[in-house]
Formats: structure tokens, C-alpha cells, sequence
């Protein structure tokens, strides 16, 4: 017994060849003993072990996607484009933590046997990733909807809706040149004008 795994199942139990009497035994050990409706001693381990198990998958999730999550807001923070890249030769972008959700999921495929579930980790980065992808890109929908329904345009004179995820949303003003503030000057409140200038 001393190799026998410890993550051994009832389903390979029945698989390993030991006499049918033994496994029905141990089947019946375990529904009595350690099954969800069972106040037994083992039943308390098993649920506390369970509880505790998911504890730390859940912790371990948790900061993973902090990281991630601060990793996507770094590059947002340094790019002049924030995650979304210009495609050289064309108008189109392609979005950093669309393709990070995309190679987490391939990679955490391919590094499933790795030590120290590192393909968890990298699935775990990649579900991250997603939900940063869909949360701008949900957002941004709306506030096109949003703007379509306001009547506004892009380059129409009036100011866009604000709270699109874009850039100048997390630099502020710095990136809102002399040209702009040109532009939308007949625009803005009169009271953020005059406290521009203080």
C-alpha cells in the first residue's frame, strides 16, 4: 500500500482489478461515512478539508488575476494607445488583453501536466484577461449606443459621452492638447472652465 496514490477515486478503484467485495465495501464506507448528508466524524474532515481546499484555489485565483489585472493596467498606463495596438498598414487594433485571454487559454492547454499548476495559472491569467477584454469592450458598446441615441457624433462639435475606457480616461489631461481644448472650449461648463485656470 505504501504506493498507492493519494488521490486514488472510486472510479479507479473499480478500475485497479480489486475483488468486487472489497470495492462495493469501500463504496458503501464512503457514501455512509464522508457523503454531503453525513454528520459523521469523516463527513466534518472531508467537508472541512473540501472548504479549506477551495479556500486556497480561490485565494491563488484571486491574486492571480490581480496581477494580471495589474499587469493589463501597466501596459494601458505606458502604451499612447492603452491596450489596444495600431496594426501597422491598416486602421484596424488589436486588443492586448483579448490576445492575453487567447494565449492563456492555449497555453494553460498545452502546460496542464506542469509542476505547481502552472497551466492553472496561466488559464487563470487568461480568464483574467477576458474579463478585462469585455468589460472595455461591453462598455464601449453602450456608449455608442448611448451617443447614438444622444444624437452624437464623433467630430460632430459636441464632446463625447464620458466614461468611455479609452486612453485619455486614465491620463487625464495631459493628453488633451491646445487644439482640443480649443475645440471644445464653447462646450465645457463654464464652472470646470474657471477651474481649469486656477
Amino acid at each position: 500500500m505504501a504506493d498507492l496514490s493519494p488521490t486514488l477515486t472510486l472510479h479507479s478503484l473499480e478500475k485497479s482489478g480489486a475483488p468486487a467485495s472489497a470495492v462495493t465495501s469501500i463504496k458503501e464506507w464512503a457514501e455512509r461515512s464522508i457523503s454531503k448528508d453525513s454528520s459523521g466524524y469523516a463527513a466534518k474532515i472531508a467537508k472541512a478539508k473540501l472548504h479549506g481546499t477551495e479556500f486556497v484555489l480561490g485565494a491563488r485565483a484571486v491574486g492571480e488575476g490581480a496581477v494580471f489585472g495589474a499587469i493589463l493596467g501597466g501596459v494601458h498606463g505606458m502604451l499612447p494607445q492603452g491596450l489596444d495596438l495600431p496594426i501597422p498598414g491598416t486602421k484596424m487594433h488589436m486588443p492586448l488583453d483579448g490576445m492575453g485571454a487567447l494565449l492563456g487559454l492555449v497555453a494553460g492547454t498545452f502546460a496542464a501536466a506542469e509542476p505547481y499548476g502552472i497551466g492553472k495559472t496561466l488559464a487563470n491569467g487568461g480568464a483574467s484577461c477576458a474579463t478585462v477584454y469585455s468589460f472595455r469592450k461591453m462598455n464601449d458598446l453602450l456608449l455608442a449606443m448611448q451617443s447614438k441615441k444622444s444624437g452624437i457624433t464623433p467630430g460632430g462639435g459636441a464632446m463625447a459621452l464620458p466614461g468611455k475606457i479609452g486612453k485619455a480616461t486614465f491620463t487625464g489631461e495631459v493628453s488633451h492638447g491646445r487644439k482640443w481644448k480649443a475645440e471644445h472650449a464653447h462646450t465645457e461648463d463654464p464652472v470646470v472652465s474657471a477651474a481649469r485656470g486656477l
